[in-house]
């Protein structure tokens, strides 16, 4: 059985995906220290509020996480319905990110230590939102609910990654054999 060559752009494809997956463990292992990508996020959390303000407080405030979260997922599937798999699945490390930042902010709705814009006198989303719906005593659930989907994203960015590395190696070998 013949096996298609390693190519650099395979290499570095691997390259990627472990050095990904050990900062995104990093960050899950650690889900409160700030890290870049935390500092582009932010960007995006705070811009949601300013889209969503038009439809009342409650949306203006959920807006931040919203759009943090949806502003990577539009780019994954972007890259997904034009079949370039492999960024998507590496934009999916960036969506389990957000769940991630988003999961310690929820977190922080009920204690509010978490240093925010604008200093002490500033909403805190995540009280604000489940204040609202009289769900502050479920602030834990909801975090570890948004942590746990970032965590399964990691694993599927990794899983889906290398799968699509391998199955192109397997499908170019197969190609090569039906030629002879």
């Amino acid at each position: 059985m013949r096996y298609h060559k390693w190519h650099t752009s395979d290499v570095f494809k691997i390259g990627t995906l472990i050095i990904l997956g050990l900062y995104f463990l990093n960050a899950s292992l650690i889900p409160e220290k700030w890290t870049f990508l935390d500092g582009v996020n932010l960007i995006f959390h705070e811009a949601g509020h300013v889209l969503f303000m038009f439809f009342g407080q409650f949306l203006a405030i959920a807006g931040g996480s919203i759009t943090q979260i949806l502003i990577p997922v539009v780019f994954f599937v972007y890259f997904f319905l034009n079949r370039m798999y492999f960024s998507a699945y590496v934009i999916l490390f960036w969506v389990g990110h957000n769940f991630i930042s988003v999961s310690v902010y929820a977190g922080d709705a009920i204690k509010q230590s978490l240093p925010l814009l604008g200093g002490e006198s500033v909403t805190h989303d995540w009280n604000y939102l489940l204040s609202t719906l009289n769900m502050l005593d479920f602030a834990p659930v909801i975090s570890g609910l948004f942590f746990w989907t970032g965590v399964i994203l990691y694993f599927m960015a990794v899983f889906f990654g290398i799968y699509g590395i391998a199955k192109e190696k397997v499908f170019l070998t197969i190609n090569e054999r039906t030629k002879i």
